[in-house]
């Protein structure tokens, strides 16, 4: 245990930590625990956030590639294209007959046909 006393949210609660930036005592329901250190809850957000947008900074500033091949697109059906018709044609099929053995029976089962004689 640190000699930090008591959490300063839950005063009942002995301190496991103290946050990194404010030193303010901590609980283990309270502590966020990171590469770098524990946190409480208000500095680990805003160092998540200045994380974030130093990452998308750095993106930012990296060049963008020049496009260095140029393939040609056509609309002739390849082999995996070919391949997917025909299974999408095999569920199709599959499911028209599903329909067929379970659709007709119900149909002339709820419309019976009556003989009048």
């Amino acid at each position: 245990m640190t000699q930090a006393g008591f959490c300063r949210n839950h005063p009942n609660a002995p301190a496991i930590a103290i946050c990194k930036s404010c030193a303010t005592p901590l609980c283990g329901m309270c502590s966020r625990f990171g590469d770098d250190g524990v946190r409480c809850e208000r500095c680990a957000a805003s160092h998540e956030t200045a994380q974030l947008v130093r990452a998308r900074s750095e993106q930012l500033r990296k060049p963008v590639a020049p496009a260095t091949q140029i393939v040609a697109v056509t609309n002739e059906p390849t082999a995996a294209r070919a391949g997917t018709t025909v299974i999408t044609w095999i569920k199709w099929v599959c499911g028209v007959l599903l329909l067929a053995s379970i659709g007709v029976p119900l149909y002339f089962y709820s419309n019976p046909v009556i003989e009048v004689a």
